[in-house]
C-alpha cells in the first residue's frame, strides 16, 4: 500500500482506509473502535452490522479510560509558548491563548499548603473557555509552519491531551475526577472514573 500510494502521490493512510471498506476482516488497535478521537468514522457513523473480537481484553478498561481522559499540561504549554514567542511574537493569537490558559491554571483554587497534587471540586467556566480558545488557536496556527524545533516533538503530546480534556468537560462531569498535579508547572487532569455508559454505546 505504501508503494502504491507513493506511485500515485496519495496519502497511504487514506488509501488504507479506502481499502478497508472492501475487507471482510479488519485487524487494528483498540483506538480505531473505542477512541472518540480516532475511531473509524466511515464504518461507525453510518451504522452497520459488525462483530468484534477483542484480544487482550483485560487491557481494555484502562485503555478506554485513557481515551476518555485528558489534561492541560502547564509545563509543556509554557515551553511551547516560548517557541511561539520567538517565532511569531508575543502579540500572536496562539501566544496570547497560551498565556490565558496559564493564567487560568494559576487562578484555580489550589491550596497553598505545600501539597503537590489533589482534587478540585469543580472548574470554573472561564477555565473551560480559555482551553477552548487555545485549542482553536492551535488549529489556526497549524498552517503557519512555526520553527518548533525540538519542542515540535511535544506538540502532539500537548494538543491531544488538551482536546481530550475539552471533550471530557462536555461529557457528563459526574463521571470524572478533576485532579491537579505539580507546583511550579501545574497539570490539570480530567480522569474518567466510570466508562460503562461509553462501553454500552
Amino acid at each position: 500500500l505504501a508503494d502504491i500510494a507513493k506511485k500515485h502521490t496519495v496519502c497511504p493512510y487514506e488509501l488504507e482506509l479506502a481499502y478497508s471498506e472492501l475487507c471482510d476482516v479488519v485487524i487494528c488497535d483498540f483506538n480505531y473502535l473505542f477512541d472518540p478521537r480516532s475511531y473509524l468514522r466511515r464504518f461507525f457513523d453510518g451504522g452497520g452490522d459488525y462483530a468484534f473480537l477483542v484480544d487482550e481484553a483485560h487491557n481494555l478498561l484502562p485503555r478506554v479510560r485513557d481515551m476518555l481522559s485528558g489534561c492541560v499540561d502547564g509545563g509543556r504549554i509554557r515551553k511551547l509558548r516560548t517557541v511561539v514567542g520567538k517565532a511569531a511574537g508575543r502579540k500572536h493569537a496562539l501566544y496570547k491563548a497560551m498565556t490565558e490558559v496559564l493564567k487560568a491554571i494559576d487562578d484555580l483554587p489550589i491550596p497553598e499548603d505545600g501539597t503537590t497534587e489533589g482534587e478540585l471540586a469543580k472548574l470554573p467556566t472561564s477555565f473551560d473557555n480559555a482551553c477552548m480558545e487555545l485549542a482553536d488557536a492551535f488549529m489556526e496556527a497549524q498552517n503557519e509552519h512555526f520553527a518548533w524545533g525540538e519542542e515540535g516533538e511535544q506538540l502532539r503530546d500537548t494538543v491531544t491531551p488538551l482536546l481530550g480534556f475539552i471533550r471530557a468537560r462536555k461529557r457528563d462531569t459526574t463521571e470524572y475526577a478533576w485532579l491537579w498535579q505539580g507546583r511550579k508547572n501545574k497539570t490539570i487532569h480530567a480522569f474518567a472514573l466510570d466508562v460503562a455508559d461509553y462501553f454500552a454505546e
